[in-house]
């Protein structure tokens, strides 16, 4: 039985309750930088999480992938590898159902960050037992929140700024939780707090380490259930600020170049997350060309074909953040000059026969004049 269900039977709504979802947002090794949502639950809760991200992200993450990890009800995947992680640019995790391997999916989540993933952890991940992640992503000291902590819920409670204008509370003018699910827990240390519920404790409700977020609220919405987040409330952008976390390069595709000609120069910046300044690096480009502190890519191609370009961007926040993303670079050979044509048999021959004539004509013309 999920812990939905037990809650929903405490509070006597009467109601039968459907099972939610796991929900992850991933790094992409493509041009895009697309996120994913992984849920132990069932798909239509995992949709519901996927459609308030796409309508808050207006796009700026690229395509919000539902992925629904096994939890004995729908079709289902198991715990996801590095490699189709790394088909993200960053991941929300959130679970109602036990992981199915909460060891595996922790081990893997850290081998994710180490490689320049962002991880964003929702309730019920920080409770205890199967429903909460484990392995290395806690071991490690990945969290920005404990783990362990009781479920709480009840009576509406609402966001409370820590630390006015952080990245992560961009455009939110609110949210509402509804009987608001969260786990009682704490910070860990090096975490940096960014809100907090409304509640007496209060409890944390969203908070940063490196490459981790920590959204401690119940992702699906309204929409899925009654008494669940208020859509009317800006939990949508809370979710897509986290996914965003992760310093989306912009552009994520470059035009092509040509050897030997100057590359019209283009300038990286970040299309989300982080603290400017930013510090920018490359490798994997073509001979003539590089890649400034700046951002600004220019010269001129020496060498053609098609590139992978690793661009790579630092922040400045006190435990940086950086992010890598491949991007393809096709530069085209250089004109070659047409070859100057050879006269064929035929063609000698009429040249031939036109300077004859010619002589013939200035030999009569002058025997004429004499």
């Amino acid at each position: 039985m999920s812990l939905m269900s037990l809650f929903r039977q405490r509070l006597a709504r009467g109601a039968s309750f459907v099972a939610l979802g796991l929900a992850a947002a991933s790094f992409s090794l493509a041009a895009q930088a697309n996120v994913a949502v992984y849920g132990a639950e069932l798909a239509t809760w995992n949709d519901d999480v996927v459609s308030k991200i796409t309508a808050a992200s207006g796009g700026s993450l690229g395509a919000v992938v539902s992925h629904v990890l096994c939890n004995g009800d729908d079709p289902c995947e198991p715990t996801p590898t590095l490699a189709q992680l790394q088909a993200y640019s960053a991941v929300l995790v959130y679970s109602d159902l036990d992981y199915a391997d909460p060891v595996a999916l922790g081990d893997v989540l850290a081998d994710y960050v180490d490689a320049g993933g962002t991880v964003v952890m929702a309730f019920s991940s920080f409770y205890n037992g199967d429903f909460a992640i484990q392995g290395r992503l806690v071991s490690g000291g990945y969290l920005p929140l404990t783990t362990g902590g009781a479920n709480l819920h009840g009576s509406p409670q609402s966001l409370v700024p820590v630390v006015t204008g952080h990245p992560l509370l961009q455009g939110v003018g609110g949210f509402n939780g509804g009987i608001s699910f969260r786990n009682a827990v704490s910070l860990t240390a090096g975490a940096t707090l960014v809100a907090n519920w409304s509640d007496a404790a209060p409890t944390p409700l969203i908070a940063v380490k490196g490459n981790v977020v920590a959204l401690n609220f119940f992702p699906p919405s309204f929409d899925a259930r009654d008494d669940l987040w208020d859509v009317g409330t800006d939990g949508g952008r809370i979710m897509a600020n986290a996914l965003a976390w992760s310093l989306l390069i912009s552009p994520n595709n470059l035009s092509a170049g040509q050897q030997g000609t100057a590359y019209t120069p283009v300038t990286f910046s970040v299309a989300g997350g982080g603290v400017a300044p930013f510090t920018w690096s490359a490798t994997g480009l073509p001979a003539g060309m590089s890649l400034s502190p700046a951002g600004e890519l220019s010269g001129t191609p020496t060498a053609y074909g098609t590139f992978t370009v690793q661009v790579s961007v630092q922040d400045s926040s006190a435990t940086p953040l950086r992010r890598t993303m491949p991007i393809p670079l096709l530069v085209n050979p250089a004109p070659v000059a047409a070859p100057t044509p050879v006269p064929t048999l035929g063609e000698w021959a009429l040249g031939l026969l036109a300077l004859l004539l010619a002589a013939l004509g200035v030999r009569a013309s002058a025997l004429r004049r004499a």
